[in-house]
């Protein structure tokens, strides 16, 4: 009988630290940005989505996040980008990031979380805010995927693409064991999106036992900006994004490589990018960047070279 009462106070103990928490959070750490409804439809649910600008001038530079992380991962640079010690050595340009759906500040959304959907999303984010093309967009790990399909997608919109750190093009196919490291992605975060209601995601981060992977904030960065990230990883839709683009990433590594194909086959000629670049964090002559710079002589065609 005890043992039963300790534990029921325990857990509802932990409830209470989550919730507690997550009220903490939502008045103490505010969007940076402004928050738009993307509904296609007038009829259709509404969806507000976070998107951080600054600047003025042209082109606009979209920033992607790679999985499973927000806007916050390019707020350092943002922040840069609104110094004036910037402002007075740079053109004047746009610099943007946003929350994929469930991150962040943003709504979640009851689509598959492959990037076909996610990529629809951001152009009509980009249309609800007036943000027209042709844009530079920077993808970092399987944001790569998100700016690259756009550009398939939407070419006529998009001047440049930067790969940070680019995820392979079909990486099941073509990496070692990242078929089981996916699986055992998508198993922790299973575990995650449940054990988030009793604050064990919480209680986790808090005590820096968090894993990068996980969505930990690295210890390099500083206050405020650590805890305002750290506090959009602690929401209860965090970890339930992480595990729907997971799980939805098979299918997105079949998207990738049919637009990829297709482009190639329908556009050899056009060749809409101005540019297109690698920057990887990877040591020379690793798997990862063999298959990096393949990916990247692959889509050299659709450069131009005037």
């Amino acid at each position: 009988g005890s043992v039963k009462k300790a534990a029921v106070v325990v857990v509802v103990g932990l409830i209470l630290y989550q919730l507690a928490g997550c009220l903490y959070d939502h008045y103490t750490y505010q969007p940076r940005g402004s928050l738009m409804d993307i509904k296609d439809q007038p009829t259709a649910v509404s969806q507000m989505m976070h998107l951080h600008c600054v600047g003025r001038g042209s082109p606009a530079v979209i920033f992607e996040a790679g999985l499973p992380w927000g806007s916050a991962s390019f707020e350092s640079v943002l922040t840069l980008a609104r110094s004036k010690a910037y402002r007075e050595k740079t053109s004047p340009i746009t610099m943007c990031a946003y929350d994929r759906a469930g991150y962040g500040y943003s709504d979640s959304s009851s689509e598959p979380r492959h990037i076909g959907n996610i990529v629809a999303e951001l152009h009509r984010l980009l249309g609800k805010a007036g943000l027209e093309g042709p844009y530079v967009l920077v993808g970092w790990s399987f944001g790569s995927w998100i700016v690259e399909l756009f550009a398939h997608t939407y070419p006529d919109e998009v001047q440049s693409l930067v790969f940070l750190d680019g995820v392979v093009a079909n990486q099941t196919g073509r990496m070692k064991d990242f078929s089981a490291l996916l699986d055992e992605g998508i198993l922790s975060f299973n575990i995650a999106r449940w054990t988030s209601f009793l604050g064990l995601f919480r209680l986790t981060g808090s005590l820096g036992a968090l894993p990068l992977e996980a969505g930990a904030i690295p210890t390099y960065v500083r206050e405020p900006l650590f805890s305002y990230a750290f506090s959009q990883v602690f929401k209860y839709t965090f970890p339930w994004t992480a595990y729907a683009e997971l799980v939805a990433m098979r299918r997105s590594e079949e998207i990738i490589y049919e637009a990829r194909s297709k482009a190639l086959a329908q556009r050899p000629h056009e060749r809409p990018l101005q540019s297109l670049v690698l920057i990887t964090s990877e040591t020379e002559g690793t798997e990862t960047t063999r298959l990096q710079l393949e990916d990247l002589a692959a889509l050299t065609p659709l450069v131009q070279t005037e």
